[in-house]
C-alpha cells in the first residue's frame, strides 16, 4: 500500500533506509525526503533557507492541481532519469492564458515548480509566458552563478533549492519545458 501525503508525491528509498516504519514506494523525492519524513511523523520542519517555506507551501497546498476539461492545450512532460511526469493544461482566450493547471506523479520540487508556474502565467500572453519559461530555465541551469537577489521570489526559491540539491535541476525545470511545448502545440516534452 502506498502512502501519499498529497496528490502525486512519492517517497524515495532514502526515507525507507532511514526509518523502516515509512511505507515502501517507488520513485524519487530526494529534495524533500527529510521534510516528508518530518511531515509524516507530525513533527516540525526546520527551515534551511528562507525559501524552504515557499517551496513546502506549494508542495503541501499545490495550486491549480487539476485537469482542465476545456483546455486548449495539453502537454505531458517526462524525465526518464527519475520517472517524474507532469501534465500541463492551458485555456487560452483572446491571446491570454485564462487558466493553467497541472497534474503530476513527481517529486516535491517538480510539484512546487509546477504550482508556482501555473500561478505566474495566468493572465499573461503566450509570448510573455514563453519569455518567463526561458528566464526561469536559464536561471535554474546557471544557479551556481546567480546572485541571490536576482529574479522574483519564485525564481529565487527554485534556484536556492537547486543549489542545495544540484541533481534536482531537471525536476525544477520539467514543468517549465512542458509549458514551452504546450505553448508550441506539442503533446509531449522531455529531456534529450
Amino acid at each position: 500500500m502506498t502512502f501519499l501525503p498529497w496528490p502525486g508525491f512519492r517517497f524515495d528509498r532514502w526515507t525507507l533506509d532511514e526509518d523502516p516504519s515509512v511505507p515502501e514506494t517507488t520513485g524519487t523525492a530526494a529534495c524533500s525526503r527529510v521534510v516528508v519524513h518530518a511531515l509524516q511523523k507530525g513533527g516540525p520542519v526546520a527551515s534551511q533557507s528562507p525559501y524552504d517555506d515557499l517551496i513546502m507551501d506549494h508542495i503541501r497546498n499545490a495550486r491549480n492541481y487539476r485537469a482542465l476539461d476545456d483546455a486548449d492545450r495539453k502537454c505531458r512532460g517526462s524525465n526518464p532519469l527519475c520517472g517524474d511526469e507532469v501534465d500541463i493544461y492551458l485555456k487560452l482566450e483572446r491571446d491570454r492564458i485564462e487558466d493553467a493547471s497541472f497534474q503530476c506523479t513527481c517529486c516535491g520540487i517538480s510539484m512546487a515548480s509546477a504550482s508556482m508556474m501555473t500561478e505566474a502565467i495566468k493572465g499573461r500572453s503566450p509570448a510573455e509566458a514563453l519569455s518567463a519559461v526561458r528566464e526561469v530555465v536559464a536561471r535554474i541551469n546557471r544557479s551556481s552563478d546567480v546572485a541571490d537577489k536576482e529574479g522574483n521570489e519564485m525564481q529565487r526559491a527554485l534556484v536556492a533549492t537547486v543549489r542545495e540539491f544540484p541533481a534536482r535541476a531537471r525536476c525544477a525545470t520539467l514543468p517549465w519545458i512542458t509549458l514551452e511545448a504546450a505553448l508550441a502545440g506539442q503533446p509531449e516534452a522531455g529531456f534529450s
